[in-house]
C-alpha cells in the first residue's frame, strides 16, 4: 500500500511539472517588454502613439547600424521586410493568454542613416 501510495504521489508530481513546463514554454510569461515599449498607457490608441512618439525622438537620428545593434540587444527579432520594398523589420512580441502584445519597428537604411522609420504598437487577443 505505501508503495502504491509513493507512486502515485510520484506520478502527480511529474504530471504537474510537465504541466508547468509546458505553459511557462508556451506563454513565457517572464518575458519584460523592450525598453523602448515599457510604461505605456493602457489605451492601445494612446500606447501606439505614445510608442511611435518614442521611436521617432530616440531613433530617427541614429544610423541603421547602430539601430541594428540597439533594437537587438532590447529583445527583438529583426527580419527583411516582407513589403518587397526593402528595408528592415523589427518585431518583439509577448504572450500572456489570452492576448499578444506586439511592437513592431520599421525602416529603410539611406546612406548609412534610418530612412522611412514606422512603428507600431498592438495587441491581438482570442
Amino acid at each position: 500500500m505505501r508503495i502504491f501510495l509513493f507512486t502515485l504521489v510520484g506520478l502527480g508530481l511529474a504530471l504537474f511539472a510537465a504541466m508547468l513546463t509546458a505553459y511557462l514554454f508556451a506563454f513565457t510569461p517572464f518575458t519584460r517588454p523592450p525598453l523602448i515599449g515599457r510604461d505605456l498607457p493602457s489605451d492601445f490608441r494612446m500606447a501606439d502613439k505614445a510608442f511611435r512618439d518614442r521611436v521617432e525622438e530616440r531613433f530617427a537620428e541614429m544610423s541603421g547600424e547602430a539601430l541594428r545593434v540597439e533594437l537587438q540587444r532590447q529583445g527583438f527579432t529583426l527580419t527583411e521586410n516582407p513589403d518587397g520594398k526593402g528595408g528592415i523589420l523589427a518585431h518583439f512580441s509577448k504572450t500572456s493568454f489570452p492576448c499578444t502584445l506586439a511592437w513592431i519597428i520599421s525602416w529603410k537604411n539611406s546612406g548609412g542613416t534610418v530612412s522611412e522609420l514606422h512603428s507600431s504598437y498592438g495587441s491581438n487577443c482570442l
